[in-house]
């Protein structure tokens, strides 16, 4: 079905107020902090890499932790 809409994006870079631009000038550093790669030539964000360190170590911790329903209360 989705072979019948093929669907483009395009970005559209119109002038801004001040508050607006300094919005978009996060929201960019966000974007592309947080990339995930669709394939193994794909760049890694920053916030991806952190976490893809981060994520076992987190993991290794919460394995000794009780919830509250197996605490019994």
């Amino acid at each position: 079905m989705t072979d019948l809409f093929p669907v483009e994006l395009c970005v559209v870079k119109r002038p801004l107020n001040p508050l607006g631009a300094v919005f978009n000038f996060f929201y960019q550093g966000i974007a592309r902090a947080s990339v995930v790669p669709n394939t193994p030539e794909d760049r890694r964000g920053l916030a991806n890499r952190i976490f893809r360190g981060l994520a076992p170590v987190l993991a290794r911790t919460r394995t000794g932790r009780y919830t509250a329903s197996s605490s019994g209360r």
